[in-house]
């Protein structure tokens, strides 16, 4: 199987809310394609992230995803790619609050 390749993630941190979302993700792959508003928790252990991918509710009442990975490989690497990320992310806003 050939995995898509990420070639851009944005991440947007929001205040940490009692459920553990920390902020929302953007994913580029192969500079063509865009799966925005990835919501991005803490796991309830401590240990990492997980992704929660966009739905949508229905007038009927039936819950759809917009889009979502469909295999364990493309989960793992989407999650990596952000987890990446957030740590870039996390890093220059510590640096900034030590004026590094």
């Amino acid at each position: 199987m050939c995995l898509p390749e990420i070639t851009g993630v944005t991440f947007y941190p929001t205040r940490l809310t009692a459920k553990g979302l920390i902020g929302f993700a953007n994913c580029l792959f192969n500079h063509q394609l865009a799966l925005n508003c990835i919501a991005v928790y803490t796991r309830p252990s401590g240990s990492g992230i997980r992704l929660v991918f966009p739905q949508r509710d229905l007038p009927n009442g039936l819950r759809v995803h917009l889009f979502h990975p469909v295999t364990r490989e493309v989960t793992d690497l989407l999650t990596e790619a952000v987890a990446a990320k957030l740590r870039e992310v996390t890093k220059r806003i510590v640096e900034a609050r030590h004026g590094d």
